[in-house]
């Protein structure tokens, strides 16, 4: 529990951080409707680092059991 409480609080604080940066600035200035740049701008890039790891940690899971 206290894992999927940490996920989930490090993509909150991912997303809000992406809320200030440029691109995401330049699409509302353009016009682009909100709930496209949250799916295109916002969540994408925040949710990188989680997928990253959790890549990394099944890889080294399935590597160590000789599985893949």
């Amino acid at each position: 529990m206290l894992n999927t409480t940490g996920t989930i609080q490090y993509l909150r604080n991912e997303i809000i951080d992406a809320k200030s940066l440029d691109y995401v600035k330049t699409a509302r200035s353009k016009g682009v409707p909100e709930n496209v740049v949250y799916s295109r701008h916002i969540f994408r890039n925040s949710i990188l680092p989680i997928a990253a790891f959790f890549w990394i940690f099944n890889y080294r899971t399935f590597k160590w059991f000789n599985i893949s």
